[in-house]
């Protein structure tokens, strides 16, 4: 049983590409304790979430973006891939570079929207900043990037 709740995580992201659904991803975030647990992932993870994102930020998914980057905070440290490690190893393969890319994409969400009150773009906001915050409080090249 432990090794298929390794690579939960990934399949999670895998169902949300494939079939647009990110209902699994949502009720895996509920779980208790997965936050604890490591989720050993592919080489290709990191490529397929960065994919993933920018295809939400495009078709300005919000809720989805927001979905995305509170499983990055919740399992981020826990994430392993070939060459690392959470999120170390994520910022060696370019995290701090896609999290800019992706702030932009939802700045100009912002803008499009303009005055418009919505709960789901200022969760969005939040979320960018939280995971901004773990990336910087990781290591010195996450801060010197932020």
């Amino acid at each position: 049983m432990p090794a298929r709740r390794e690579v939960q995580l990934e399949k999670c992201i895998d169902d949300a590409t494939r079939k647009n659904n990110f209902q699994l991803l949502e009720q895996f975030l509920q779980t208790e304790d997965c936050d604890i647990i490591s989720h050993k992932c592919s080489k290709q993870f990191f490529n397929k979430f960065d994919k993933l994102i920018c295809r939400e930020l495009d078709k300005q998914e919000v809720k989805n973006v927001s979905t995305l980057l509170n499983s990055l905070q919740k399992y981020g440290k826990n994430i392993i891939i070939p060459g690392g490690d959470g999120f170390p190893a994520m910022i060696k393969y370019g995290l701090v570079e896609k999290i800019i890319g992706w702030f932009e994409k939802a700045k100009e969400i912002l803008i499009f929207r303009g005055n418009e009150k919505n709960e789901a773009l200022t969760s969005l906001i939040e979320d960018f900043f939280d995971v901004l915050m773990l990336v910087h409080d990781t290591n010195s090249e996450g801060c010197k990037k932020t």
